[in-house]
């Protein structure tokens, strides 16, 4: 919500602002997903058609990006995962906050190329997370419908997925 343009019915807080609450909440070790969040939102916000997916963030649905792949990998079209016939297959790796995560912003390739997806997070109960923190899972996506897609994507989004963050 933070981070949502107020054309999508967000607060529209520039980063530098983001990064001054973050600290607070990292301050008082508030276990929340809104790194997660906050990282999909920026992506969304530089895809063409992200305008329903951020309309739900700043609702107040968390997400969180599901774009490594099992060596860890942020490079475009590095995914364990695949789209055919709708559904999404394969496993994303290094999710955080799968668990808490209302929604995922998973990278995937299909028939027409690499592509985003915007999906309800199939990780309640069954994300396989690291004991130590519970903050980095993989997400494991089986037949998960992937109706509302954005493919294909430009690797320039899907930079910005990696470079963003860095940049806040």
């Amino acid at each position: 919500m933070l981070a949502v343009p107020e054309t999508c019915g967000g607060v529209g807080m520039p980063a530098v602002a983001v990064a001054g609450l973050a600290a607070e909440l990292g301050r008082a070790a508030f276990p929340c997903p809104l790194l997660g969040t906050i990282n999909a939102t920026y992506v969304l916000a530089a895809c063409a058609d992200g305008a329903p997916a951020l309309a739900e963030i700043a609702e107040g649905k968390s997400a969180s990006l599901a774009i490594t792949n099992r060596s860890g990998s942020w490079s475009p079209g590095a995914t364990d995962v695949s789209c055919a016939g709708g559904k999404l297959n394969g496993t994303a790796w290094y999710v955080q906050d799968a668990r808490k995560a209302d929604r995922l912003l998973v990278s995937a390739r299909s028939g027409a190329g690499l592509g985003l997806y915007w999906v309800a997070s199939p990780a309640a109960g069954r994300a396989s997370c690291n004991v130590r923190t519970l903050r980095s899972c993989r997400s494991r996506l089986c037949r998960v419908p992937a109706a509302s897609t954005t493919p294909p994507v430009g690797q320039q989004v899907l930079h910005l997925a990696r470079d963003r963050p860095a940049q806040v």
